[in-house]
């Protein structure tokens, strides 16, 4: 009896923490890849003070014969941008020149203009909500 009393409490604890995660599928297409099998680096933040520097996750995709790059995310519901970029020598790191110019394509989610520098994690992220929603994202380079 007490185990059942305790199997019950704990379900009762836990029942308000697994509805407010109720994971999203997100799906991220990256578009304007000209090679089918190179690869995409791509970096998933969830707030601001973290963003370009600790991301909460990151994958690696090989870009299809379709000429994108596609990965599926389950996201609890909350704000998230992504940074990506195409590493052309395969060496797992942005190249940049002298300046900190990037040498490599790169994007970010909602594909915000870009004004002397990276944009914010505001101009980049998205809102996950209800259902299957996609982010597309274009490759770009300086």
């Amino acid at each position: 009896m007490k185990t059942l009393i305790t199997v019950i409490l704990t379900v009762w604890v836990a029942l308000p923490t697994f509805a407010q995660d109720n994971p999203q599928i997100i799906k991220v297409e990256v578009f304007g890849v000209e090679k089918s099998n190179e690869l995409i680096f791509m970096a998933l933040y969830d707030r601001d003070e973290a963003f370009l520097e600790v991301p909460l996750q990151t994958m690696i995709a090989k870009v299809g014969e379709e000429g994108k790059a596609v990965w599926e995310l389950v996201l609890p519901k909350g704000m998230y941008a992504i940074s990506i970029f195409h590493d052309k020598n395969n060496n797992g790191m942005l190249d940049k020149n002298m300046l900190g110019i990037p040498k490599e394509k790169f994007g970010f989610s909602k594909n915000p203009p870009l004004v002397f520098g990276p944009p914010s994690f505001n101009d980049s992220a998205f809102n996950v909500q209800n259902g299957l929603d996609t982010v597309q994202i274009n490759l770009r380079g300086l």
